[in-house]
């Protein structure tokens, strides 16, 4: 679930310095025995199974994040059974004052989930999903995949319902809905938290909340993209669902190198005259055998090939470079077009092969289907509410043509669409309410050394980007701690909705359990006060908006094709 962990508070290792610190932590772990025996104790006498450090080798694997560039070292790892187990869970934390953060995918983008020191929630228990007897809505428990959401949908709903997922099925439903997830279909459905209807959570002093359009409906504005585990800890979800009876049809063209920032710059522009049935991105990867980097412009529509070519020839320019180009690549086999049903859209989106022995529709339902080795990676970010200038996409486009092959991934995703059509007051996504495309650097590698000098290229792209636009902006949900080397940090991540997520925040963990070393912290102090006048009056209005657009939802059928 989506927090930012300190600069400092990780550490990278290698095989050797990390069986010396499995000694130092064996010998710390004898000195802080009895505070931690305690916690373990009162999660046991609630039935909770727990694993330790002296639990070895299960802490071992229990405690390992997604990418090997960060290791940490949680106090202990609970896996709770139900929303009881959650709460039972909290109120041992706050009694031997232990941090608690919750677990879901585990894809944090430093491993924030197992933070050193703190008690680790595992939610994976806690996995089922249940569509509604109408079809519109789905419930859903925190510990399930994006993945399990969208094959569950699809098969109890016999082909016809679907979740607006992003890219990776492994991903957890929780962290992607509270940190503003998105995918193929954000343009056309929104974005996961945009369809939330009303949730489940546990707040810092222990207590079961319900957040719905009657009650507590600001912690549901804070749960659509305020960032997952920093305000309470939500249990189970319930969504609306979308349409998808009708074949999606998938568009690719490759483009040429040397065109890149040409028709990228085009790009910016284009792909917000398309209507909202259209989701597409450019992909710059340095994936070739010659060393050359690739470019695809690929995407998603929500209508059958026919009518998704005639709105695409309806935009395309009729003359210039650019027309030349694309006239010249739609005559080979460059670019492509296919229809096919959303479960096999959602498979080519990911762009990994099925693995053998399964289907597609396995696949995506069995997080452990793509779960190979681990590499070492990381995402930076930067949010466009205005096309980024053909410098920045140069800067983008150096980026992706260095290093080992793979080591260095460029996305423009296209925003907007049905994401900007949700009131403005209605969820916490705010920067990506009003933007018009997000940028997404990943350094990633097999190798250590070839992920830190991507990280570092990574990191030298983002300071050339920050001084192209007009105010920096980023993805909470790839939080970075480099970005607290800017002043202003936690607008870059909430933008207009910071206020209303610190007044959200002490008003639910008034007792800061569910602390981050970068918790927010406002310079009004009478924002730092849940009970003060300034918070009671920006969560009633933020409450109002929330539970206005969760009446919308379930009043209003999912999105058609």
């Amino acid at each position: 679930m989506a927090r930012c962990s300190a600069p400092g508070a990780f550490r990278r290792f290698g095989a050797a310095r990390l069986a010396l610190l499995l000694l130092l932590s064996a010998a710390s772990a004898a000195v802080a025995a009895p505070t931690r025996g305690s916690l373990v104790q009162c999660l046991r006498d609630n039935d909770i199974d727990v694993v330790t450090g002296i639990d070895y080798p299960a802490y071992l694997q229990a405690s390992q994040t997604f990418s090997k560039l960060f290791r940490h070292w949680p106090s202990a790892i609970a896996y709770p059974n139900n929303t009881e187990h959650v709460a039972a869970a909290v109120e041992c934390a706050v009694k031997y004052k232990a941090a608690v953060h919750p677990r879901c995918g585990g894809h944090g983008n430093e491993g924030e989930s197992v933070t050193t020191g703190a008690l680790t929630l595992d939610m994976s228990r806690m996995s089922n999903v249940q569509m509604a007897a109408d079809g519109n809505s789905v419930t859903v428990q925190a510990g399930a995949r994006v993945g399990q959401v969208i094959a569950e949908l699809w098969e109890q709903s016999n082909g016809t319902r679907g979740f607006p997922g992003g890219q990776r099925p492994t991903v957890g439903i929780s962290g992607y809905t509270l940190g503003g997830g998105f995918g193929g279909t954000v343009r056309w459905a929104g974005l996961g938290g945009d369809n939330l209807i009303a949730l489940t959570a546990v707040d810092g002093r222990g207590r079961i909340l319900r957040a719905d359009h009657t009650k507590n409906s600001d912690l549901l504005w804070a749960s659509r993209g305020g960032g997952g585990g920093r305000i309470a800890i939500v249990t189970e979800f319930k969504f609306r669902t979308m349409d998808v009876s009708i074949n999606v049809t998938q568009l690719s063209a490759l483009i040429p190198r040397e065109r890149a920032v040409e028709i990228t710059n085009w790009w910016q522009t284009w792909h917000t005259q398309l209507s909202n049935k259209f989701t597409t991105r450019v992909d710059y990867t340095n994936n070739t055998d010659d060393g050359q980097v690739s470019v695809e412009l690929t995407g998603w529509c929500m209508d059958s090939l026919e009518q998704c070519e005639r709105e695409l020839n309806a935009t395309l320019p009729s003359e210039g470079p650019v027309a030349d180009l694309l006239f010249k690549l739609r005559q080979t086999d460059m670019t492509d077009a296919i229809q096919d049903l959303y479960v096999n859209a959602v498979v080519n989106g990911i762009g990994w092969e099925v693995p053998e022995g399964y289907t597609a529709l396995e696949a995506v339902n069995d997080p452990e289907a793509w779960v190979g080795e681990r590499s070492y990676y990381k995402y930076k970010t930067v949010i466009l509410q205005e096309p980024l200038p053909e410098e920045g996409i140069q800067a983008v486009l150096d980026y992706a043509s260095s290093g080992e092959r793979g080591s260095r991934v460029f996305e423009f995703q296209a925003l907007g669409g049905a994401a900007a059509e949700v009131p403005k007051l209605a969820t916490a996504a705010a920067n990506l309410r009003t933007a018009s495309a997000i940028l997404i650097l990943r350094a990633n590698s097999k190798n250590e050394t070839e992920a830190l000098a991507a990280l570092s290229n990574a990191t030298q792209t983002i300071d050339r980007l920050i001084k192209l636009v007009p105010q920096y902006q980023a993805y909470v949900s790839f939080c970075d701690t480099d970005v607290v080397a800017f002043a202003d940090w936690q607008s870059a991540y909430y933008g207009s909705a910071l206020a209303g997520v610190e007044c959200a925040n002490v008003k639910y963990d008034p007792l800061d359990i569910f602390k981050t070393p970068l918790d927010l912290a406002s310079d009004d102090p009478g924002l730092n006060e849940a009970d003060s006048e300034p918070c009671k009056r920006l969560l009633r209005k933020l409450g109002a908006a929330a539970a206005a657009w969760s009446r919308h939802l379930m009043e209003n059928a999912p999105a058609r094709g």
